[in-house]
């Protein structure tokens, strides 16, 4: 069947584009593989919302294509059946579809993109390397009052090297991080991303006196409670 062909298709193609998204950036980052199923039905459901008119389309052009090719079309006409008695039948299911559609798109779609935003939230909370996958080399300002710049990441996420860090006061003077590497956790107790730096300074500017600068180096762990990635 036209239809169920190309609905598989399309289906098909993707869920391994969504694979492959989940592949880079959540397997291999210490979220539960349930999650990560989870995840993966929730979104089924823009993937239907987004195959089934396109398998639409595609049957309809293998269809008639074929008929035409075939000849079908000129035979049936010559049968005394008019294009409208071909046609209709096809239009009627294609109606059906539709309103399925729109049912299926007001009452079913949002309550499964709500989930997904909502558990992927989750996992950004829970799992920060998950929020920070890809983002080498980029400022991540997803974090609050925080500014985020790496190098490289270990294969987990969770480790990061060659940090800037910037931290933004209510008195205006931004304090700047800078460290060899850096670890990435969520504290259960605060409900918080916690970044721990290593070997690295941290340059101030004293908001009472902005002509004093003060530059202050550690060796070991500096905890820096980064929020929550939005």
């Amino acid at each position: 069947m036209p239809f169920l062909f190309g609905f598989s298709v399309i289906i098909f193609l993707l869920v391994i584009d969504l694979i492959l998204q989940m592949l880079d950036r959540i397997l291999g980052k210490g979220v539960p593989i349930s999650v990560v199923f989870e995840l993966f039905f929730l979104n089924t459901a823009w993937m239907i919302a987004l195959a089934v008119p396109m398998a639409v389309l595609v049957s309809i052009l293998l269809a008639f294509g074929r008929l035409s090719a075939a000849g079908e079309i000129v035979a049936l006409r010559a049968l005394g059946i008019g294009i409208h008695q071909v046609v209709g039948p096809v239009l009627l299911v294609a109606a059906l579809l539709g309103i399925g559609l729109v049912i299926f798109n007001d009452r079913v779609l949002p309550e499964f993109n709500h989930r997904a935003r909502v558990l992927m939230t989750d996992i950004h909370r829970k799992r920060p390397a998950v929020a920070l996958a890809d983002k080498a080399g980029v400022m991540i300002g997803d974090f609050k009052n925080y500014q985020i710049l790496f190098d490289r990441a270990d294969a987990g996420g969770n480790t990061l090297y060659d940090l800037l860090v910037y931290s933004f006061n209510s008195d205006g003077f931004p304090e700047t991080a800078v460290a060899d590497s850096g670890v990435v956790e969520f504290d259960e107790a605060r409900d918080e991303a916690l970044l721990y730096l290593f070997n690295g300074e941290m340059h101030r500017i004293d908001p009472d006196d902005p002509t004093v600068y003060a530059l202050t180096t550690f060796a070991k762990a500096r905890s820096v409670f980064i929020g929550v990635s939005q």
